[in-house]
């Protein structure tokens, strides 16, 4: 039986599922994923992505404490933590550059509703109440001194009593108006989100360069980085099916 040549590799043997007469089909091995593209994914997902991800992470067990198995994984390979480290923030950047990437992004997941808002008046509306609240809370703080004569104390305790008042009417003025806002990320859980992805990327170094890691350690590397792409892809099912 002859085999049409689309069929054949550039040495002359069969394609996967190709069999000669009597002869078994070559084995393919799946080559490792590049350790790049752990990261790249990463710097696609925005703030609303890492915000579920942290506080579903919070609930989980295995994040309650470092897994020592991580631990001994990352101690007994430093060469290649540190390439994982140095490929993490080649397509992260720092903590800022991170953020502010993840800002970009959710900003075009809010694009949408945001055009909405300024379509019908909200955004002028809320620009128009704040610079009134601004001109009363200026008012007060100057009717303040005139009453005080200028009492150091007096300005003091009013300065403090306006930005308050500031903070919390503009939240108001948000919140009645339903602006949309970024979300919030603690730092420190933050940097326990890169450290998902730092060890998910050592783990593909370690593949890719043939590196035998028990299955325990790998899946305790790959768990964290999982746990993210799921969680991403939960938030984008949800606002996908609105």
């Amino acid at each position: 039986m002859s085999i049409s040549p689309e069929y054949l590799l550039a040495d002359g043997s069969p394609r996967y599922g190709v069999r000669r007469d009597g002869a078994e089909p070559p084995v393919i091995k799946a080559r490792p994923a590049d350790p790049r593209l752990i990261a790249r994914d990463a710097a696609r997902l925005g703030l609303h992505h890492l915000a579920a991800a942290v506080d579903s992470r919070l609930t989980r067990s295995w994040a309650d404490q470092d897994d020592p198995l991580l631990a001994t994984l990352r101690a007994r390979h430093a060469a290649e933590l540190a390439e994982a480290e140095s490929l993490v923030k080649a397509e992260l950047g720092g903590r800022t550059a991170w953020l502010r990437r993840a800002r970009a992004n959710h900003g075009a997941f809010l694009a949408p509703a945001v055009g909405r808002r300024k379509a019908d008046g909200r955004y002028g509306a809320a620009a128009l109440q704040r610079a009134v609240l601004v001109l009363a809370l200026t008012g007060a703080a100057g009717f303040v001194a005139v009453a005080t004569h200028g009492d150091v104390l007096a300005l003091l305790i009013a300065g403090l009593a306006v930005c308050g008042l500031a903070y919390l009417l503009g939240g108001m003025v948000t919140e009645r108006l339903r602006l949309p806002v970024p979300a919030r990320l603690r730092g420190i859980w933050l940097q326990e989100i890169r450290r998902d992805i730092t060890d998910a990327t050592l783990l593909a170094i370690l593949r890719a360069k043939g590196a035998d890691v028990d299955a325990p350690t790998a899946r305790a590397a790959g768990r964290g980085w999982a746990h993210l792409q799921t969680v991403a892809a939960t938030v984008d099912g949800i606002h996908a099916g609105s």
